[in-house]
């Protein structure tokens, strides 16, 4: 009678503990949903406001057709001469 007990009370704890995560998973994906949604709201709000090609044109902005600019400021350059991991020979310091 004892097991029959333990496995009852097991089946209840279980049972809440599901229920209780289940409810908070529900819940979470349910308030990150309405969060992308009053975001796609602004953005379209954002985007009927200003006309295309307006704003940053010739800054890289998106939709303006110009290029952007390189985050790391190198270009097509590469790594330094001599840096590590670059491949390339250290440039001799004596000069010779």
């Amino acid at each position: 009678m004892l097991y029959h007990f333990e496995l009852l009370m097991a089946g209840v704890i279980l049972l809440s503990v599901m229920a209780i995560g289940g409810v908070s998973l529900w819940s979470k994906r349910r308030r990150e949903r309405a969060e992308d949604e009053e975001r796609a709201a602004r953005s379209r709000e954002l985007a009927e406001q200003r006309p295309l090609g307006a704003g940053a044109a010739g800054k890289g902005a998106p939709g303006s057709g110009a290029p952007r600019p390189d985050p790391g400021g190198g270009g097509d350059a590469g790594p330094r001469a001599g840096a590590p991991g670059s491949g390339a020979p250290r440039p001799d310091p004596a000069g010779e």
